[in-house]
């Protein structure tokens, strides 16, 4: 095990990268038309009974990866709503989702690259709710990069 931690260690030191790994900026608000299966038209901002209904909609959000995944209240006790009961029902919010894409591809040295934004669920966090060890993240991530001709994948 030791020798794989070497091995790890050796290939993210060949690693060259010239990009931060965080964007940030500032758009006009879009309305995204967001829409749940079983629900109208999400509203902006949303109110409490909308809140409610999602909430009867969700499943309670796991917590960990493969098969130490569990559901514990005390780490996370989020909701989730998986994205095949998701869509957004304004024509231009894929556009203008691309666009952030291509806007922030450069100061995360990605230029030249196939990046593209997926949605893979939507958490919902109560008031007064905290995120421990996974740090306040609001969306996830998966970038699928090529080293030396394979494909990698980053969570």
């Amino acid at each position: 095990m030791a020798n794989f931690g070497k091995q790890m260690l050796n290939i993210l030191g060949e690693i060259k990268g010239t990009g931060s790994f965080v964007s940030s900026g500032v758009l006009p608000f879009l309305f995204p038309g967001l829409q749940i299966r079983g629900m109208d038209e999400i509203g902006f901002p949303i109110n409490a009974t909308q809140i409610k209904t999602l909430i009867k909609i969700a499943h309670q959000a796991p917590f960990g990866k493969g098969s130490k995944t569990v559901l514990d209240k005390a780490v996370r006790s989020a909701w989730e709503i998986d994205a095949d009961q998701i869509k957004f029902v304004n024509k231009k919010w894929g556009g203008f989702v691309d666009g952030i894409v291509r806007l922030i591809m450069p100061s995360m040295g990605l230029d030249g690259l196939s990046v593209s934004a997926n949605l893979y669920k939507l958490l919902i966090y109560q008031k007064g709710e905290k995120v421990t060890k996974q740090g306040n993240c609001c969306f996830y991530v998966r970038l699928q990069l090529t080293y030396y001709n394979n494909p990698v994948n980053l969570w």
